[in-house]
């Protein structure tokens, strides 16, 4: 009797363990999984279901997928859709994303809040404010491979800049409303520019030089008033170039476009 008593112990503590085990089992699994009341959201079991993960600021995270770049909360659900190929991180509740396929740069970016909400271009009047906006963005490059990197600002006086650098070139777009090419030219034949030594050397006129190891072409066009509508500036060696282009637009402002590799 005592043999059966015993045995009937050891199988009623076996279940027992045997229980305790599978409902451990199960509630790890269920942590490993985010779970949304609402079903048309997205849901992440983890960051490494994205192909890329900036770091997080005021609770959201910008991440990568297939689709695009979106943000996440904490908790790894997507607040913010994967369709920008462009972000920047969130700062004082505003992000800057993308903004549809604008082939204009200063209508292609545009501020959102934490749910998604559109709050307006990047590039608009900031009359009477003292100091530029800016901010950088990360995105992806023309092959959709690696990242890319974008620096906006956006000043008072008008001056509005985009700057592009992804794997392997860069460029430059910078928007002057109120100057000419002449004054433009000038002045970055007396600054830091790299290349200040031989904007000096521009009289005018289309001008071909050696200047070191590299070939410069200055090619003009001119309005009939004789000022300039277009200056450009070729630099290359066997190695590297960089390329200049001074033009105005439909509304008489100056837009300078720098590039090269």
């Amino acid at each position: 009797m005592k043999t059966l008593y015993h045995f009937l112990f050891l199988c009623l503590m076996l279940t027992a363990c045997t229980s305790k085990t599978s409902e451990t089992q199960t509630s790890e699994k269920v942590d490993t999984v985010s779970v949304s009341p609402d079903p048309s959201v997205e849901i992440a079991s983890t960051v490494q279901d994205y192909i890329e993960k900036l770091s997080a600021s005021e609770g959201l995270t910008a991440v990568k997928s297939e689709s695009g770049w979106g943000f996440i909360n904490d908790q790894g659900t997507i607040v913010i859709p994967c369709q920008y190929s462009a972000v920047s991180v969130f700062t004082n509740g505003r992000a800057v994303v993308t903004a549809g396929d604008s082939q204009d740069w200063r209508e292609a970016y545009q501020y959102i809040d934490v749910k998604g909400k559109s709050l307006g271009n990047f590039f608009v009047n900031l009359q009477g404010k003292v100091d530029c906006e800016k901010t950088s963005l990360v995105g992806t490059n023309e092959s959709g491979e690696r990242y890319a990197s974008y620096n906006l600002s956006n000043c008072p006086d008008g001056t509005q800049t985009y700057q592009y650098q992804g794997w392997e070139w860069g460029n430059e777009n910078v928007y002057y409303p109120n100057t000419t090419i002449k004054d433009v030219i000038e002045t970055l034949a007396n600054s830091q520019n790299e290349h200040a030594g031989i904007f000096k050397k521009f009289n005018g006129e289309p001008m071909e030089f050696k200047e070191g190891e590299y070939n410069v072409n200055f090619s003009v066009k001119k309005n009939e008033d004789n000022s300039y509508s277009e200056v450009s500036l070729s630099i290359t060696s066997d190695s590297n170039g960089t390329n200049y282009l001074f033009s105005t637009d439909s509304n008489g402002a100056l837009v300078r476009k720098d590039y090269g590799s």
